[in-house]
């Protein structure tokens, strides 16, 4: 789908002209108790899924605090780490936390059309380059309005939206037989390997089967677009979630030497676990 929505949104821009986000709708800021919520319809970046996935059923919410409020057909977008894409139209009202923008689209402009807009790699790479901090990058409020949206009447619009929905709801199916697949294969082996245990197995430490390397952080500014890929930590959540990684650095032959001199590298069959950030994404 992302390939397929980006390439319709190419094909539209030579026939549109084009608005910034901000002529489109506006932020909301309405307040609401988390005392009038519940676990079902509060959102934060922790429940919220990456690469576009939506969302799924908080595990904790604050007590007694005052959090943004929004209604259905709200966009809602992480503002934390954007490489993470996550963003997800409401389908009911409730109650977010204050790392996650409310977007209201106006009367003139149809909200899946816009989230669709949004959902594009363009937008994401566009909120990176204006994002602040390193570790944990945040999205600049103001750069994201000057997005430009391609510019359609209403009535355009909702056709764009009706044609794109097909693909949505062959995606929500196809990721739903996943989950299936991937809760039973997690119950067959939790049957024959964690249950019903064979009295003559033996229970070993991970150490004692495989060497576990902890790297060391490495300040480097040697690199180019070519030679040997250098991942970090975000860019293995994002291979972790199938995505096409874009933006990790090549780093040069001579950087790879020196780096495996003093830390080794990763072979073929390795397995690579996030430490910081969102632990243990494989």
């Amino acid at each position: 789908m992302n390939k397929i929505e980006s390439n319709f949104f190419q094909s539209l821009q030579k026939e549109s002209r084009k608005v910034k986000l901000k002529d489109c709708g506006e932020y909301i800021t309405e307040k609401i108790s988390t005392n009038s919520l519940h676990i079902n319809n509060y959102i934060s970046t922790e429940n919220m899924l990456p690469n576009k996935g939506g969302i799924t059923q908080a595990k904790t919410m604050p007590i007694d605090q005052k959090v943004t409020r929004f209604e259905k057909n709200d966009i809602l977008l992480s503002n934390i780490r954007p490489y993470f894409k996550k963003i997800w139209l409401a389908k009911y009202s409730g109650g977010c936390s204050a790392d996650v923008l409310v977007f209201r689209t106006n009367s003139h402009y149809d909200a899946v059309f816009i989230k669709h807009c949004l959902s594009q790699d363009v937008f994401f790479d566009y909120n990176m380059k204006g994002s602040k901090g390193t570790k944990m990058p945040r999205g600049d409020k103001k750069h994201i309005l000057d997005f430009e949206i391609l510019n359609f009447d209403l009535q355009t619009q909702r056709k764009i939206v009706q044609f794109l929905s097909s693909f949505d709801d062959k995606i929500d199916l196809l990721y739903k037989q996943n989950k299936t697949l991937e809760t039973l294969a997690q119950t067959l082996f939790r049957h024959h390997f964690i249950d019903n245990t064979k009295e003559n197995w033996e229970e070993i430490t991970l150490g004692e089967i495989c060497n576990i390397t902890s790297s060391k952080r490495v300040f480097y500014k040697e690199y180019k677009k070519s030679g040997i890929p250098f991942y970090r930590s975000k860019e293995i959540i994002e291979l972790s979630n199938k995505i096409n990684v874009k933006n990790e650095l090549f780093i040069c032959h001579e950087k790879y030497n020196e780096i495996a001199s003093k830390f080794g590298v990763p072979q073929e069959n390795d397995i690579l676990l996030t430490s910081v950030g969102t632990l243990g994404i494989p």
